[in-house]
């Protein structure tokens, strides 16, 4: 995890990005994706519904 946020510390310092924005709950990430069509994100595949399109399962 260390790894992780010290990537997106340099990425933001630098200005050469920002991280993705982090969701409360599977709802509000749905949500989002349902209103952005060029969003994605990810989710427990037991909170997937017909709101959001699966393109990847990762077991």
């Amino acid at each position: 995890m260390f790894e992780v946020k010290a990537f997106w510390v340099r990425m933001i310092f630098t200005g050469r990005g920002a991280p993705p924005t982090a969701f409360k709950s599977s709802n509000e990430l749905k949500k989002w994706v349902s209103e952005n069509t060029e969003g994605i994100g990810y989710i427990d595949l037991a909170d997937v519904d017909d709101s959001v399109k699966v393109i990847l399962v990762v077991r």
